[in-house]
């Protein structure tokens, strides 16, 4: 046998081989790059800037959102077969159905803002 026909010896498995067979879905985080985040922020900051009065409307109806949600009045829940919440602590437990009921708000205030701004069809597309 020829160096070029030699079997390749079997490597052990890594951490990511480990995480891909035992993930339920692709983590929007593995991959992000510390500055990816920090533009992304900037242009988030820079249109809150430009447009107060879209900011100011999205932050009182957070603010408004989050008094419903304090008050156990907040109907908010997520998308039906998201997988991330299937646990039944996000519904039993109150402090975390508050969590979730929060992490929504604030993903779709800034939904909102964006969708309401006048950022550039490119950089709606890259939230996206």
């Amino acid at each position: 046998m020829s160096d070029g026909q030699r079997p390749q010896p079997e490597q052990p498995e890594t951490v990511s081989d480990q995480a891909v067979r035992h993930t339920l879905a692709l983590n929007p985080l593995v991959g992000l790059r510390g500055q990816d985040l920090l533009d992304g922020v900037a242009t988030v900051l820079k249109a809150f800037i430009n447009e107060p009065t879209i900011a100011a409307r999205q932050w009182l109806w957070f603010m408004d959102e989050l008094g419903k949600i304090a008050t156990g009045q907040s109907e908010r829940s997520p998308e039906a077969g998201d997988k991330r919440f299937v646990d039944a602590t996000w519904k039993s437990s109150k402090l975390h159905r508050g969590l979730l009921q929060t992490y929504l708000a604030w993903g779709s205030a800034i939904e909102k803002f964006v969708d309401q701004s006048s950022l550039s069809e490119s950089t709606r597309a890259e939230r996206a």
